[in-house]
């Protein structure tokens, strides 16, 4: 019925090309326009619901939905009216992550994340078959529990400089 400028921008249909229209015919699927009005149903307002439309050229992109019922005046139901914010590249990059994610569990190197002070935030799979360790015996420990015995201060030393500098130590 009504909308802003900005949709035109996002989605790049110009104004008369919506205005009319039902949702499912130019920017939601009928499967996404399914789970938007069951939600609706249960919730009756929609806060932050996610998800994919398409734009004019054919691309989809993510948008966060905020949304609620304006009615007449005899409580009748008129329409919907709400926000929307492109989240696409959010999206794309929580993909990116997690694709790196199953990368780094997967790969038979060992891995080990550590904060700026040496306290271990992540381990893969291939460091527990290589040290014996598991996630529980490490997380939110210091690495230096590795620590061999074998190696002297410098080795360390140069180790952690290493690190710091963001590169990779073998």
């Amino acid at each position: 019925l009504r909308l802003s400028p900005s949709i035109t921008q996002l989605t790049g249909y110009q104004a008369k090309e919506l205005l009319g229209k039902r949702i499912t015919d130019v920017l939601v699927s009928k499967q996404d326009y399914q789970y938007l009005t069951e939600q609706f149903r249960q919730h009756g307002h929609l806060h932050n619901l996610e998800l994919p439309i398409r734009h004019k050229n054919g691309t989809s992109l993510w948008i966060s939905l905020n949304a609620q019922y304006y009615f007449a005046a005899a409580n009748l139901p008129l329409g919907m009216e709400g926000t929307i914010r492109n989240i696409t590249g959010r999206k794309l990059a929580e993909a990116e992550m997690d694709k790196l994610s199953r990368a780094l569990t997967q790969t038979a190197d060992m891995v080990m994340i550590t904060d700026r002070s040496g306290i271990i935030e992540y381990i893969n799979p291939a460091f527990t078959e290589v040290t014996g360790y598991t996630k529980n015996e490490v997380l939110g420990k210091k690495a230096n529990l590795l620590k061999s015995g074998r190696q002297s201060q410098d080795f360390y030393q140069h180790l952690w400089q290493t690190l710091l500098a963001g590169e990779a130590f073998s």
